[in-house]
C-alpha cells in the first residue's frame, strides 16, 4: 500500500509526460534534473551557475545528469559563435527524445 499526500494546487504545478519519468535507461537523479527543467518556462534563460545554486548536489553530480541527460536525447546545448568566438550556449530540454531532431536511438544488439 501506498499513500501519497500531495500538496493543494492552486496555479503552479507542471504536467510532465510519464515516459521520461519511467525511462528505465535514466538515473533518479537525471529524472529528478529533467523534472525540474521542464517546470521551467519556456525559452527560459538556463544557467549552469542557477542549476548549482537550486540543489544540494555539486556540480560534478549536476553535470553528469547533463550528460545522462545528452546521452539519453533528453538535452542538447551548441555553442553560438560571433566572428570565430563563443558567445553564449543554447541549451535545448525534450521531454521526449523522439523530440530532439539530432537524436538517434541507440540499436539494441540482437
Amino acid at each position: 500500500m501506498c499513500i501519497i499526500r500531495r500538496a493543494k494546487k492552486n496555479t503552479s504545478f507542471v504536467q510532465i509526460d510519464i515516459d521520461s519519468l519511467e525511462d528505465p535507461n535514466l538515473s533518479w537523479k537525471a529524472k529528478g534534473l529533467l523534472s525540474y527543467l521542464l517546470s521551467r518556462p519556456d525559452n527560459c534563460d538556463l544557467r549552469l551557475s542557477s542549476l548549482f545554486e537550486q540543489s544540494l548536489d555539486g556540480q560534478t553530480a549536476t553535470k553528469s545528469a547533463l550528460k545522462e541527460l545528452e546521452k539519453a536525447g533528453y538535452f542538447k546545448q551548441e555553442c553560438i559563435r560571433e566572428k570565430g568566438r563563443i558567445v553564449r550556449w543554447k541549451k535545448m530540454i525534450y521531454e521526449s527524445p523522439s523530440l530532439n531532431p539530432d537524436w538517434q536511438s541507440p540499436k539494441k544488439n540482437s
